[in-house]
């Protein structure tokens, strides 16, 4: 993510300042090379402490780590040949540096000033230049100027997103990196701002370019390559392309965390880089525009970091899912609920061609398991129309509270196995849901206090007094150090028999050999238990009794993971071993688990609204109520009206708060 700071300035004196370390001597002369940094051109310095440079570090609202650096003020870049070329400087040269823990390497922070579209005749920071070193970006802040004055090219213009501003964004006193801001309050449902792609797979360049299996690069990053080399080749929108080359990041490949999590990664998509420039040149021999492997390199890690992408096939549940809204009634749910093609068909993910692209204010976005915003992206594949990229809000948010975005679509798994998942984008994250400030609802166990609310109880950890803690939500008991070892161990045990289960839905063993399995028990009580009805509006359906399952509670991950993969990557195997009744109940109790476990977050029903796992559990009801009154079941005809009305309910608000473009 990236941002510009927009803090504002009261009295400009100085048009470019440094963090600088003045060169030894103070000499003119600039023969000498600075073993660290650039060599930067200043009028003078402010040392660290004086009035001046206290005064300037207010004004910019450094990280405190900063505030030991000299400042040089009326700085510019060295000209004239650079480094020990023999040019000159006509006032005081010094080196850029940056000397504290956080940023070990030489970095210089050029904070250019002008006025700014937005700001009329205000004066402020419109630019923030990171020094390269070492082949990487060392960042503090970043460089954007064309973005920031980009009235002089169409593409983008920031001055059209009044309703949000663009800072460094903190976290428990640090410096996260750069962030959106509301400007101003917004509400659950409400559209915060739609944005145009400055790349995407729809472009008619793009759409139209043929991938080649001779590339290893995913075919819709290859779109992305080629339609970025058609703008570069004519010399189209390059004010924005500089700017996002230098200035989105690359966390994604480059940071520690990701290299943590794959050393292999960034060497890869160095190759991949340096296979395409040789692609590309030997395809365009007489382009004027060479691309570079470094600049493929960074655009590839840009894109790892900051594109959105979806399967536009996979996107049915965007449609009314009544039979008499489509006049089309499926004769075969259950090729239409295995949705995870390339699981069934092993399809390669490199040629996957997916719909990719790059949003610019989107790119500025953090993460949170626990986001205030949603990124919607209407597909066009089949329309022809661009791409656009709508930014909801799902949670109430005040102006000037960081809006946050959730990097992956995942509601119910446990904290470790999200942060696993985080961790090769670039960042561990700590979001008041992985920090345990929020009860981890996806890790539940059941209250072993059998009064509490008739054994409803969900125990789950949360932070107390410093300490995680297993904390029931009715009754408020803790459980024991022996209490929480049993749960750890069914856990263990349930992650154990996954291999077996695997084997079992995959057909390399008979469903009957496997009685024994704690996966399987629960799909016979499921289908030998199920209750054809819903409450009303105002009630939660009941959960199932899984009792052979304690200490796990029905709504722990575990369950439900096993029942979305069985009901969306095996429901032909399911129907044929469990019939019509194994499908109703693994249906019914998840949308029980979902409801249940995010009704406990206790924000008064928000987050059941803007469950994407309750809209999409909504729309496969209605499917399933459609194909069972399509049967003339007349006995059971009211129920299962009753039970397509409650589906395309929760279908329908989660569409109006996640999926509207209005």
């Amino acid at each position: 993510m990236y941002s510009i700071l927009t803090k504002l300035f009261a009295v400009v004196s100085f048009l470019v300042l440094a963090f600088a370390a003045p060169m030894p001597g103070g000499s003119d002369s600039t023969t000498s090379q600075c073993n660290i940094g650039a060599l930067q051109c200043c009028g003078s310095t402010q040392e660290a402490g004086s009035p001046g440079h206290t005064a300037i570090v207010g004004l910019l609202g450094v990280a405190a780590d900063l505030l030991n650096l000299p400042i040089g003020l009326d700085c510019s870049p060295l000209t004239g040949g650079g480094i020990g070329s023999g040019a000159t400087c006509a006032s005081l040269p010094v080196c850029c540096q940056d000397t504290s823990t956080r940023y070990p390497l030489a970095v210089c922070l050029l904070p250019l000033l002008g006025k700014s579209p937005a700001t009329g005749n205000k004066w402020e920071v419109l630019r923030f230049v990171t020094v390269h070193a070492m082949g990487r970006t060392l960042g503090f802040s970043c460089h954007i100027a064309e973005m920031s004055l980009s009235h002089t090219d169409p593409s983008f213009d920031i001055s059209l997103y009044p309703q949000v501003t663009v800072r460094l964004a903190d976290e428990n006193g640090q410096i996260k990196g750069r962030g959106l801001f509301a400007s101003t309050l917004f509400e659950p449902g409400q559209l915060i701002f739609k944005e145009r792609p400055i790349l995407h797979t729809s472009i008619s360049n793009a759409r139209s370019f043929i991938p080649t299996p001779e590339l290893e690069i995913p075919y819709d990053w290859q779109r992305l390559l080629y339609l970025y080399s058609h703008f570069r080749r004519h010399r189209l929108h390059s004010n924005v392309l500089d700017s996002i080359l230098t200035d989105l990041s690359l966390d994604g490949v480059c940071s520690d965390p990701a290299r943590d999590a794959d050393p292999d990664w960034e060497p890869e998509v160095r190759e991949w880089a340096e296979e395409w420039v040789q692609w590309y040149n030997s395809q365009n021999l007489f382009s004027q525009w060479k691309p570079t492997s470094e600049e493929i390199f960074r655009l590839i890690a840009i894109l790892e970091t900051n594109s959105h992408s979806r399967d536009e096939d996979d996107m049915r549940d965007l449609q009314d899912p009544r039979s008499d809204a489509q006049n089309i009634l499926s004769t075969n749910m259950d090729v239409d609920m295995n949705i995870n093609t390339s699981v069934a068909t092993g399809e390669d993910e490199q040629i996957k061609d997916e719909a990719c692209g790059l949003w610019i204010m989107a790119s500025m976005l953090n993460h949170s398991c626990l986001p205030n915003c949603t990124v919607f992206i209407p597909p066009t594949k089949r329309t022809g129309e661009e791409s656009i990229l709508y930014l909801r809000c799902i949670r109430p948010v005040s102006a000037g509270e960081e809006l946050l975005i959730s990097y992956h679509d995942e509601e119910f798994l446990p904290t470790l196995d999200r942060q696993a998942m985080l961790m090769p984008r670039g960042f561990k994250c700590h979001c008041p849901l992985c920090s345990g400030h929020v009860r981890e609802y996806m890790r539940s166990a059941a209250c072993s206090n059998s009064s509490c609310a008739g054994g409803q109880g969900t125990c789950c950890p949360v932070m107390i007094d410093g300490e995680m803690r297993w904390v029931c939500d009715r009754c408020n008991r803790m459980l024991s150090e022996d209490e929480v070892a049993a749960v750890e161990e069914k856990e263990e045990q349930w992650m154990g028999e996954w291999e077996q289960i695997l084997a079992m839905t995959s057909g390399e063993i008979p469903a009957t050999q496997c009685t024994h399995l704690l996966a399987y028990q629960v799909i016979q009580h499921l289908a030998d238990s199920w209750i054809i009805s819903f409450p009303n509006d105002s009630q939660l359906p009941s959960l199932p009794n899984l009792s052979f399952l304690f200490p796990l509670h029905p709504n722990h991950s575990h369950i439900y993971s096993f029942l979305k993969y069985i009901l969306f990557e095996q429901s032909v195997w399911l129907r044929q071993y469990f019939a019509d009744a194994g499908v109703h109940g693994v249906l019914l109790a998840m949308l029980a688990i979902v409801e249940h476990a995010l009704n406990g977050l206790g924000d008064g029903g928000n987050s059941l609204k803007v469950s994407e796992e309750r809209r999409v559990l909504g729309y496969w009801i209605v499917k399933e109520a459609e194909r069972q009154l399509g049967q003339d079941q007349d006995e059971k005809r009211a129920k299962w009206e009753s039970i397509r009305d409650q589906g395309f309910m929760r279908w329908q608000i989660g569409m109006r708060y996640l999926c509207s473009t209005e």
